[in-house]
């Protein structure tokens, strides 16, 4: 009977001793803001839509000059949001993020293009910190020749809208690069092809977001589990859209051809999805097949990949609901950019067509 007693005695402090412990490491995730569950990211940008009938033709999105919009998250792990953890965009006189440029190119100056989406847009980043505005510093040392960039990039545009663009307004601004920067859902979101709102839902139980911790392990867990066959999945699937793709490529090439007969470089970036950054990235296939499509049809091409490997995908998220390249993300696509630019030597004499 003693010995019964004294072994119910130690199980009670053993599972006192858990529970604290439970206790303490829940205080210390509630301390620091981590967790598993999260408030999907706000944003409400109807305001700074041009009307339809007033976009340039097949262009499905533009922002209007001048205007002002907020994107909202439910935290601030990375400190930088403002005290209401948003974010505030401006755009500039074309309705694109940077500061404003005249069409017509300054004397003594070369221009680069950098035609893209969300990506070169800078969602969930401040400007300074944009991967841009990072390469407009590298390429502008001192006593050089004065170097313009200029990120014609808008949210939720694809290659189409991209070519679209340079053909009615991009071409005006007289550039002497432009540089298509590819993510893997330009082709039309082929299949749904993307990460963001469903990716971070599916590793996220409601029914735990009263704790901190325990939805963190489950977060953690599930990723793992379920994760990388979801990715999979998602590719697989996404590589079926046979015409979206099709599509894609030629509007590559007829972006080729309007830069070239404009007398401007070309070439196409493959920028990652910030997801297992390793020799296992799940959506090399697509990057293969836009990588084989340029070099069959000699048009530079470069993967921002391999200057990404090794870091772990989770630190380089704008938010756990927004995985969107953060500023390390952004600092590291600068610097790759121009060691391509400057091993190609795009901003040279203009390459001859094939």
């Amino acid at each position: 009977m003693k010995k019964l007693k004294n072994a119910l005695v130690n199980l009670s402090l053993l599972l006192g001793s858990v529970i604290l412990t439970l206790l303490a490491m829940e205080g210390v995730f509630r301390l620091l803001d981590v967790r598993g569950t999260h408030a999907p990211r706000i944003y409400s940008w109807d305001h700074a839509l041009v009307p339809k009938e007033e976009r340039l033709p097949g262009v499905q999105i533009q922002f209007k000059p001048h205007v002002e919009m907020e994107m909202r998250y439910d935290s601030n792990p990375r400190g930088a949001f403002n005290e209401h953890n948003t974010l505030v965009f401006h755009t500039n006189n074309f309705g694109f993020r940077g500061p404003d440029f005249t069409e017509a190119k300054p004397p003594g100056t070369r221009r680069v293009i950098l035609l893209g989406d969300s990506f070169t847009f800078a969602e969930g980043v401040n400007w300074e910190d944009s991967f841009p505005n990072r390469l407009a510093a590298l390429l502008n040392p001192p006593d050089s020749t004065p170097t313009e960039v200029l990120p014609v990039a808008t949210s939720a545009w694809n290659t189409l809208d991209e070519i679209h663009y340079l053909e009615h307004q991009g071409l005006k601004f007289q550039p002497d690069l432009v540089l298509v920067i590819f993510v893997a859902n330009d082709a039309e979101y082929a299949g749904g092809m993307d990460l963001w709102e469903n990716y971070w839902r599916r590793h996220e139980s409601p029914i735990l977001r009263f704790s901190y911790l325990a939805s963190s392990v489950y977060n953690v867990v599930q990723r793992r589990i379920d994760g990388r066959r979801y990715i999979d999945a998602l590719v697989n699937y996404g590589l079926g859209f046979k015409p979206e793709w099709e599509r894609c490529r030629d509007a590559l090439l007829k972006g080729r051809d309007l830069a070239q007969g404009a007398g401007a470089n070309y070439a196409v970036v493959i920028f990652p999805f910030m997801y297992d950054l390793s020799e296992t990235h799940p959506f090399l296939a697509v990057y293969r097949m836009i990588e084989e499509h340029c070099e069959a049809n000699s048009i530079p091409v470069w993967s921002l990949l391999p200057d990404f490997m090794g870091w772990d995908y989770s630190d380089l998220w704008v938010h756990p609901t927004d995985q969107h390249p953060n500023e390390i993300g952004h600092r590291i696509a600068a610097e790759s950019l121009e060691r391509f630019l400057r091993e190609e030597q795009l901003l040279g004499p203009r390459r001859k067509s094939p």
